[in-house]
């Protein structure tokens, strides 16, 4: 099993252009799914893109922890997921 830890206690603001259809587009989406803010929708939405992506890639990155011999985890945002 590999375990990633998503740490909300240090955060990195980055901002996010995207097309006035889209921006009206994650509008209605935020309020539709109950979101308090289009940030916090696009929040959750990279963290599940991020944890697809770990799980697709588990095998290549525990390989690299093992080579490197590093006890570190990869640290994204958030909370706990075993992979």
């Amino acid at each position: 099993m590999f375990i990633v830890e998503l740490n909300a206690r240090k955060t990195k603001t980055i901002t996010l252009r995207v097309s006035r259809d889209l921006s009206e587009i994650l509008e209605k989406a935020t309020k539709e799914l109950g979101y308090q803010s289009k940030s916090d929708y696009i929040r959750e939405a990279v963290e599940e893109l991020l944890i697809t992506y770990l799980r697709a890639h588990r095998d290549e990155l525990v390989t690299e922890m093992n080579e490197s011999s590093s006890d570190e985890l990869i640290k994204v945002p958030s909370t706990i997921v075993y992979v």
